[in-house]
């Protein structure tokens, strides 16, 4: 073999295993992207707020707004919302004039896993950066040995993007899932009673008949209607009428609400009074 054809093997060697790494950054960046993009749905879909008349622009306002941002800031937020362990509960400016939504849905694990999880998620953010900014200057391209040892590399990039990738499709599926079944539900006759009641419950009306059945109360923990009644026609004429246009009494309101009970009692005149009270086992809720 003489020197000029072992040249061109070497030659057609090194075109071969630099094409290879050509194609494995590739391969590698569009995985990046791909897992930026799961990030991004994750973020938007895990939790929604506001009312009805305003969920689609809160949706969108939302997706607008992590749309520029760096893949560090959205693993940065990821993990806040996917993995956060608090409660947490809106405040409200004005009076609530129409069904308010707030869902949030969130994955509880032990504190090793989180730093476990925080560890890796910031090393795919580092070789993701050093991918794009800074790999081609840490490449011989003109050396067969620099371009396999390369190839190497970016295979094992490519084994740990594919564990971070399938987790997060799983818990993108997860909650893709859950909002099916609540939709199902909330589509149901079920689901509608229960909107109805969530509603019914955290109205203006009820809320003051709960706490008319504590300041008014007689020593026995019983409350007359009458008096309740009275207090409201004072206090609130028109959100009592609003409601009437659905039911036709107090005592009606009080029942369809599901939070208090009822009692007759006769009158010292052989009339019928009737009294209302929280209903006992509801009583730890409420204090």
């Amino acid at each position: 073999m003489t020197e000029e054809f072992k040249e061109i093997e070497l030659e057609q060697d090194l075109i071969k295993v630099r094409d290879e790494v050509f194609r494995k950054i590739g391969r590698n960046l569009l995985k990046f992207q791909n897992i930026e993009h799961l990030l991004k749905a994750i973020i938007t879909t895990s939790s929604f707020s506001g009312f009805v008349s305003e969920l689609e622009n809160n949706f969108l306002r939302k997706k607008e707004d992590i749309h520029t941002k760096s893949m560090g800031l959205l693993i940065r937020q990821y993990l806040e919302n996917t993995y956060a362990e608090e409660n947490y509960s809106e405040k409200f400016d004005s009076e609530i004039t129409e069904p308010y939504f707030s869902t949030k849905l969130s994955f509880s694990i032990d504190a090793e896993y989180l730093e476990m999880k925080k560890q890796s998620l910031q090393t795919l953010v580092d070789e993701r950066n050093n991918l794009v900014h800074h790999l081609l200057l840490k490449i011989d391209l003109h050396s067969v040995e620099s371009c396999l040892a390369m190839n190497e590399y970016l295979d094992y990039q490519r084994e740990k993007q594919n564990i971070e990738e399938e987790e997060l499709k799983s818990i993108l599926k997860n909650i893709s899932d859950t909002w099916a079944e609540l939709k199902a539900f909330y589509d149901s006759e079920e689901g509608l009673k229960s909107i109805e009641l969530s509603i019914l419950q955290s109205s203006s009306i009820v809320t003051a008949l709960y706490d008319l059945s504590t300041r008014i109360a007689r020593p026995d923990g019983w409350t007359l209607l009458d008096n309740a009644g009275r207090e409201l026609h004072s206090m609130m004429p028109n959100d009592l009428i609003k409601l009437k246009k659905k039911y036709k009494s107090l005592k009606e309101i009080i029942l369809a609400s599901e939070l208090f009970e009822l009692e007759i009692e006769a009158t010292p005149k052989n009339g019928m009074r009737v009294l209302y009270r929280l209903k006992p086992e509801l009583n730890q809720t409420f204090h």
